[in-house]
């Protein structure tokens, strides 16, 4: 558990319970500052409260007193609509801060770097495997978005690696990290932070830093990550390192036709990734080895050593098992459309599983990859307009109620013919019918176990 002592706060209201808003809740308890808290959520309330920690609501005074409004990342302080005690420590010009800004605020620079990770998709998996790599070297943790609350990561590491999204970006002045990773920009979050520009605006924090040393390894293969890379090479602090998958980059790191490449050298292939199959995932492996070189100076085979033995990111085109001729291939975590191309891109003979909460955009994006689906098996709430839009571009399909019933179905028409991948990649959110994307893939997992049987 981080210590806050130094912070310059003696209360802090908490908005938000889940993983971050406890963690910061003992994390300040225990280094002495005050704490009260609330979540809309009743169930939430009351676990808390059962920890002995004080609930208070906003009419009861979470505010009163208040140095600051510590809020979790994914509550609205602006838009689409800012939530009311976001907008009432607004009002009060009480400041709004994140767990990532507090541990900004009191890592000790001199014992622990501090590497960001942040793009569209790909963040988790390169996050984790920065840390597997970086672990060979040096005591490491990895935490933010990828799962683990920040503030509970250890004080000895000498290495922390975060995943940050752009609601954690946003709200957190002067990260002051080390390195960072900048993956891919593609439409998301627009509800959250009004359009393109917003949302590049509010990642494009992750490069606030007072001092000169910082490196910056940016995937260069879509405008407004070339733009972004334009930008920070401008920047004095910052070196730009930039990564392709499109085209050999004389004086960066390349990925071509399963080649790794530094500064135009080829280093060694990397196809033999198992856990690492296809464009995207070579863009990931390709950051994290231009960061590892760059910043530490290991010997490239030896980090190429260690890539192509990374297992892999739960929930993320993660191989569950195969029998009766069938792959069955877990990538709950690709929540819209643009993540499940990734898997889809990845693949042949695919009996695909998608559904759940719908994202901006639907599925209208995967048409160049129906050729390689056999089937789609779609179910709940998307279920009946990804039916639809399937049907009027020739795809074959069949709907269903949950993922259980499209699991069954696909395993019935698949089983036992040559190369079959049964591939969960929903293009969705999971929350009309599971609390959240590694609920729905180990759901997945468990159901796929009792075919097996």
């Amino acid at each position: 558990m981080i210590n806050l002592k130094n912070l310059p706060y003696k209360t802090i209201a908490v908005l938000g319970l889940a993983r971050s808003g406890m963690a910061g809740l003992q994390a300040l308890q225990d280094s002495g500052i005050s704490v009260r808290a609330w979540d809309d959520n009743k169930d939430s309330r009351q676990n808390t409260k059962d920890k002995g920690f004080g609930i208070l609501s906003l009419e009861d005074g979470l505010l009163d007193g208040a140095d600051a409004l510590l809020i979790s990342p994914g509550i609205p302080h602006t838009l689409p609509e800012a939530h009311p005690i976001a907008q009432a420590a607004k009002d009060a010009k009480l400041p709004i801060i994140t767990d990532i800004s507090l541990y900004a605020e009191t890592r000790d620079i001199d014992q622990t770097k501090l590497f960001a990770v942040t793009g569209t998709n790909g963040k988790s998996t390169t996050t984790t495997l920065l840390a597997y790599v970086l672990n060979d070297f040096y005591k490491t943790e990895a935490a933010g978005n990828i799962g683990r609350a920040v503030l509970s990561l250890s004080n000895e590491i000498e290495c922390a690696v975060l995943e940050l999204s752009s609601y954690q970006t946003e709200l957190t002045d002067n990260l002051n990290a080390d390195g960072v990773i900048w993956l891919n920009i593609t439409p998301d979050h627009l509800d959250r932070h009004g359009d393109m520009d917003g949302y590049v605006d509010a990642k494009l924090k992750i490069f606030e830093r007072h001092n000169q040393g910082g490196i910056a390894v940016i995937a260069c293969d879509d405008k407004y990550s070339r733009n972004v890379a334009d930008k920070i090479s401008k920047d004095a602090k910052w070196k730009v390192v930039c990564v392709s998958t499109t085209e050999m980059v004389d004086d960066g790191v390349s990925v071509l036709s399963g080649n790794l490449y530094e500064k135009g050298e080829v280093i060694g292939s990397i196809s033999s990734a198992e856990n690492l199959k296809g464009t995207h995932n070579h863009q990931n492996a390709a950051c994290v080895y231009a960061l590892v070189r760059e910043f530490f100076d290991k010997p490239p085979q030896e980090i190429l050593d260690k890539i192509i033995s990374f297992e892999g990111l739960e929930h993320r085109q993660k191989k569950v098992t195969e029998f009766d001729g069938v792959s069955f291939i877990n990538d709950s975590k690709a929540t819209n459309a643009d993540a499940t191309s990734k898997a889809l891109s990845s693949f042949d003979n695919i009996y695909w599983l998608a559904g759940g909460l719908p994202k901006e955009g639907g599925i209208s994006s995967l048409t160049k990859y129906f050729p390689k689906i056999k089937k789609a098996y779609f179910y709940g709430q998307s279920g009946k307009d990804f039916q639809d839009f399937a049907v009027q571009n020739n795809l074959n399909c069949a709907l269903h109620e949950t993922l259980g019933q499209a699991l069954e179905n696909a395993y019935e028409e698949g089983r036992g013919q040559e190369g079959v991948t049964i591939l969960l990649s929903p293009a969705c959110a999971s929350f009309d019918q599971y609390e959240s994307f590694e609920k729905r893939g180990q759901h997945f997992i468990d159901l796929v176990e009792k075919l097996k049987k």
